[in-house]
């Protein structure tokens, strides 16, 4: 699986079981990016390392994702 789509599935995952979160989440314009070490974002857009992504398990990345709402 690619790192988008592990991105994406849990973008799904939040909505399922913390749709608060997946709905904030849902606000991101969300872009690959290798010039950061994990994830950021700048309010506007929530940016993704994909080696990063396809090394951690969906857990993990699910709860990182949440965290970058707290960002925004």
């Amino acid at each position: 699986m690619d790192a988008q789509m592990k991105v994406d599935r849990c973008i799904t995952r939040l909505l399922r079981q913390y749709p608060f979160w997946g709905s904030l989440t849902l606000g991101f314009e969300i872009q690959p990016s290798n010039s950061i070490p994990t994830m950021a974002t700048d309010g506007i857009r929530l940016f993704f390392n994909p080696d990063y992504v396809e090394q951690q398990d969906e857990e993990i990345l699910c709860t990182v994702l949440a965290h970058e709402n707290g960002h925004k």
